[in-house]
């Protein structure tokens, strides 16, 4: 059987293999993981880094322009529905 529960999740995110990351380092998200430093996490006041795998974090917005979110990364362009997203 597959691991696929959060330390697969971040092994696979944290191991270079992961195209998001890949996406968010070409727009300007620094560090070894971003997608766990920006998409997954959010702010706390004073400056460091919330978590999204803490549930208290959950109602924190994400540290990351909405525009570079994993919905409109996954969302191809031409979805008509969405009509926004990866090409």
């Amino acid at each position: 059987m597959t691991d696929c529960g959060p330390k697969a999740l971040t092994a696979t995110m944290t191991s270079g293999r992961s195209p998001y990351n890949a996406y968010l380092r070409e727009k300007g998200y620094e560090g070894d993981n971003p997608w766990h430093d920006f998409a997954n996490a959010g702010i706390e006041e004073d400056g460091s880094i919330a978590s999204g795998w803490i549930y208290s974090n959950g109602g924190k917005p994400a540290n990351i322009r909405e525009e570079d979110l994993e919905t409109p990364w996954l969302t191809p362009r031409d979805d008509p529905l969405h009509g926004r997203g990866r090409t």
